[in-house]
């Protein structure tokens, strides 16, 4: 079984990219990704497809998620469809969600 841990860090650039826009906007698979060459804080629209393709890369079956927003976790559902589910505790009890 492969298990992996993540720190997806907090999302200080939202810039309102859909998913499905971020995947629409992938360049052509046989060159770099430019974002490969990128330093520095990141926005989550550019760093969540990295993060799937990790996951999905590794075959990774349990994954764990630090600092993750709510809007970063179902968009890695939208990403990895409906084989997974997510169970989540918040910082604040009142807004925990499972699912």
């Amino acid at each position: 079984m492969r298990i992996a841990t993540y720190n997806l860090r907090y999302d200080s650039m939202p810039d309102n990219i859909t998913v499905q826009q971020s995947l629409a906007s992938l360049p052509d698979p046989l060159q770099q990704y430019a974002f490969y060459a990128k330093t520095g804080e990141q926005p989550w629209s550019t760093r969540r497809i990295k993060v799937f393709e990790h996951l999905e890369h590794e075959r990774i079956v349990l994954a764990g998620f630090q600092e993750a927003l709510v809007r970063q976790v179902t968009d890695l559902a939208e990403l990895l469809g409906d084989g997974w589910g997510w169970v989540g505790l918040a910082t604040k009890p009142t807004t925990c969600r499972d699912s």
